[in-house]
């Protein structure tokens, strides 16, 4: 009777383990405050500089609620309207309530208008829920100039510009942005129970030894 018992086990385990990791590999909004089809305030928001004569870096922040993400791509209401249209764009940690340091550099290189423009991630690196994480966006070619549009759907939070002296806080709505990630897979009973069907597995394979 040790051979079907056995075979029996050996199924489970791997239905078990197909249920289980079935879940890992969901993708999901982490942030979103584009309005339908994308669509974001055309009206104003903050400037990005890169001239000799002065220079405006901008970062907003954004908090995963109540899940942890693998960072997978961040797309922006962000672009150049003079000068070379690089744009670079760094997710960064929390520092005081201010940007701190960077986590992941991304690179976009056409960053003209019709926006939204977007990048991947090639890091993934683990957003951790409820912790609080900053986009930041600055032009990257000589006397560029350019605009991060405000969004459209009245969210507001945290701000912060750098004009070269360091990060101050600003007020006012929010630039328009996603963040987009693939859910951090976390312990689950059916996963619990697969290590324990393994244990049995391997002392019915012991036991037939």
């Amino acid at each position: 009777m040790r051979t079907p018992i056995t075979l029996v086990l050996v199924c489970l385990l791997a239905s078990l383990l197909s249920h289980s990791g079935a879940g890992q590999a969901r993708a999901g909004t982490i942030f979103n405050n584009f309005g339908p089809g994308d669509t974001y305030g055309t009206g104003g928001g903050l400037t990005l500089s890169n001239r000799s004569i002065s220079t405006q870096i901008v970062g907003y922040a954004f908090t995963p609620i109540g899940i942890s993400y693998f960072f997978d791509s961040v797309t922006l209401a962000a672009f150049s309207d003079l000068g070379p249209k690089g744009l670079d764009v760094l997710l960064m940690t929390d520092k005081g309530g201010l940007p701190g340091a960077t986590i992941e550099a991304l690179h976009i290189s056409n960053a003209s208008e019709p926006v939204p423009v977007s990048a991947n991630s090639t890091l993934r690196p683990i957003l951790t829920a409820n912790t609080q994480y900053w986009v930041v966006a600055s032009l990257t070619g000589p006397e560029a100039l350019g605009l991060w549009y405000v969004n459209s759907t009245g969210d507001v939070g945290p701000e912060a510009v750098n004009d070269g002296f360091g990060w101050g806080a600003e007020t006012g709505g929010h630039g328009a942005f996603r963040i987009e990630g693939t859910i951090v897979p976390e312990p689950t009973s059916l996963t619990l129970l697969g290590l324990g069907t393994i244990g049995l597995v391997v002392y019915a394979w012991r036991s037939r030894s």
